[in-house]
């Protein structure tokens, strides 16, 4: 018993080192916020969320009857590791109705475990330790941890507020070198709201080109736009679809975030490498989730413009409320559910501000500067609670934003 006594404390008192990927993957900043909400929730107090880019409202019916025929049909086990059939044809058939791209169903889709995995899959497949990936930030937080995990140096090219969050190409090229390979896109953008003009994009796109660069364009927001805005897929710019991966998927037009369901798109000779990279990390995408996409791509409904008209009429009370503060500079969001509201006036930071918010006010906020340079003295504001505690959380907001 000594034996094992002593085999067992030596066994809890050894130490192992992390690779050196992992220190440098911070914790989530959005999901701590979550969690502090989430706690004072169970003690019994009202907390007006807008911390997490989660919708709330339900995965629409045909969806979730699709999702349980699959079930009853018996399709639980092992899909084709790019996926079926049926779904990358209706993904295709999407790509080319909605934003005029002609992809290969067959070699030019994999459908994933949510978009992270795809984003993952797509830095894994296509960088080396050394490589730089620029980064415009404000920028949603996974493609930094994305680029580490493939061992590679994200560039954050900083946006600024004064031009609305559109990227300086400037700027843009300064930070370009010999050793950039990849270049990240997020238009709708998360956490600004803001839709990148297509003359930015044709910029960029020139850039790209110049620099001979691969290109991962997040356009998971694309269906989330206000006001007639146009939404142009990077791939259908001109010489762009054979540098391009399109990532996409159904967490925030169809409210399937818990489904975990996306897909990656491009010209075959980029997609093929990296299925079996895909292939080891999930094998396939949920059997019966991919059902359920089929559904939702291929049966007409209003549900997703009811959602957006929804998200709307939110954007519009953020807008009127917070935005016209006298002291705050928003951008008025044009796509996505988010709005970006800062200050320049002080030099209070975003941590205290969203403190301040979460003790006072009880209202919960991300700060806007784990979004990267650019987001200093900033909130990421998602109005995805409903419209009462829109309207009672900006109110709760104004109080303390308006004295800053």
């Amino acid at each position: 018993m000594d034996v094992i006594g002593s085999d067992r404390q030596r066994q809890t008192s050894t130490s192992f080192d992390l690779a050196d990927r992992a220190t440098r993957i911070l914790p989530s900043g959005i999901r701590a916020v979550q969690m502090e909400a989430e706690r004072l929730n169970q003690q019994g107090i009202k907390v007006f969320n807008f911390s997490l880019g989660r919708p709330d409202f339900d995965t629409p019916k045909h969806i979730k009857d699709a999702a349980k025929t699959a079930l009853d049909f018996g399709r639980v086990h092992y899909t084709p590791n790019a996926g079926i059939s049926e779904l990358r044809q209706a993904i295709a058939s999407k790509l080319e109705r909605e934003n005029g791209l002609q992809v290969d169903p067959d070699l030019g889709i994999i459908t994933s475990a949510g978009s992270c995995e795809a984003i993952c899959v797509a830095m894994l497949g296509y960088l080396n330790p050394g490589d730089e990936v620029l980064i415009l930030t404000p920028a949603w937080t996974n493609y930094v941890a994305a680029a580490h995990l493939a061992g590679a140096t994200p560039v954050q090219v900083q946006s600024h507020r004064s031009n609305g969050f559109i990227p300086d190409i400037s700027e843009v090229h300064k930070c370009a070198t010999s050793r950039t390979r990849l270049l990240v896109l997020n238009s709708p953008n998360n956490p600004t709201g803001v839709v990148y003009p297509t003359a930015t994009l044709k910029e960029l796109a020139d850039f790209a080109e110049k620099h001979n660069l691969l290109v991962l364009s997040d356009e998971i927001y694309e269906r989330l736009v206000y006001d007639d805005i146009e939404c142009v897929a990077f791939a259908s710019l001109p010489g762009m679809f054979n540098r391009t991966l399109t990532i996409n998927g159904f967490s925030k037009s169809y409210s399937m975030t818990g489904w975990r369901i996306g897909y990656l798109a491009g010209p075959p000779a980029l997609v093929q490498p990296l299925v079996p990279i895909h292939q080891n990390l999930v094998a396939s995408a949920c059997s019966f989730v991919q059902w359920a996409s089929v559904r939702a791509l291929r049966e007409e409904s209003t549900c997703v413009r009811d959602m957006v008209e929804e998200y709307r009429i939110r954007r519009d009370i953020v807008y009127e409320g917070i935005g016209k503060l006298p002291n705050i500079l928003m951008p008025k969001p044009q796509g996505t559910f988010y709005a970006f509201p800062g200050w320049t006036h002080s030099t209070v930071s975003a941590e205290e501000v969203a403190l301040r918010l979460m003790k006072e006010e009880h209202v919960a906020v991300v700060p806007g500067s784990i979004f990267g340079p650019g987001g200093e003295r900033s909130l990421r504001l998602s109005f995805c609670c409903s419209t009462s505690d829109v309207q009672e959380g900006v109110a709760r907001m104004m109080r303390v934003l308006g004295a800053l």
